[in-house]
């Protein structure tokens, strides 16, 4: 007993228009929409169906006159939208930046935080990064056959700080973002000292090809010698645009919105809520 909207029609005359602008009444009533079979309604022209929602009515997917599809993703408690992705179904789209992991161990925006712990000591954005300890993984996601289009190739995104001792090269050729598919390791790239570094923060990207039939794993680890921070981590075709949003914990303010290369603006605000400053990565 939930109705939602399912698709959106407009009417496709095929004769010209009247000199007042208005279409022929005895077209339009000679080719009613058909309720029964409605892509087969003659002169109507589908502009819009969802094809995904949650139990609270958001719309979570949807698919344009084209056929291409957009996604959104909520957080933890589906309050607030997470991130959005144009020319990618929902199950093509991954982002976690670990603000809805503290207390809750269900995924985030499709993400599994793995062995990783929410903490607040170090962070790209937002109030909690996921802290992983030696010898463990992190966040991961899974592309999986039959949901997501496997014959695209994909971009994975996530940054990383290595505290103290665990920033030299050797100890940074040990925290890799990777994937695999069937079990065997496909790539994986590692930070470059001091390079891709924003502040303390370095950022890795990985291209991801599927072989086109098997589940592709996606995902961090940290086998270096003291524990690893990693935040914002995202997946989403290669030809497809990802934006991320970070709300404040207390008042639930927009505080960052990351871009199509993961890079963040951020926005600030006086104790009234009036934004007072706003600052780009």
């Amino acid at each position: 007993d939930i109705w939602r909207k399912k698709a959106s029609y407009h009417w496709n005359s095929q004769l010209p228009l009247n000199p007042d602008g208005t279409f022929s009444i005895t077209e339009f009533n000679q080719q009613p929409f058909n309720w029964a079979l409605d892509e087969q309604a003659v002169h109507w022209e589908k502009t819009n169906e969802n094809t995904l929602y949650d139990n609270y009515s958001h719309e979570l997917e949807a698919r344009d006159i084209n056929g291409s599809f957009a996604a959104s993703l909520m957080n933890a408690n589906a309050s607030h939208v997470i991130a959005t992705a144009v020319n990618a179904s929902y199950n093509e789209t991954a982002y976690s930046g670990a603000e809805s992991l503290i207390k809750n161990s269900e995924n985030e925006g499709n993400v599994n935080r793995g062995n990783g712990v929410p903490a607040s000591g170090s962070v790209h954005t937002g109030s909690y990064s996921l802290l992983v300890g030696t010898g463990k993984k992190g966040f991961n996601f899974v592309l999986e056959e039959g949901e997501a289009d496997l014959s695209r190739k994909y971009r994975a995104s996530v940054w990383v700080h290595a505290p103290g001792e665990a920033e030299t090269q050797s100890e940074l050729n040990l925290i890799q973002l990777y994937y695999t598919i069937n079990g065997k390791e496909i790539a994986a790239v590692h930070p470059v000292h001091q390079k891709q570094k924003s502040k303390s923060w370095y950022l890795l990207n990985l291209d991801v090809i599927p072989s086109g039939d098997e589940d592709v794993v996606i995902a961090v680890r940290n086998n270096s010698q003291r524990g690893v921070y990693f935040d914002d981590f995202r997946v989403h075709p290669l030809d497809a645009s990802l934006t991320s949003y970070v709300y404040d914990k207390s008042t639930r303010e927009l505080n960052f919105i990351l871009d199509g290369n993961n890079f963040y603006t951020k926005f600030e605000y006086d104790a009234a809520g009036r934004l007072i400053r706003t600052s780009r990565e």
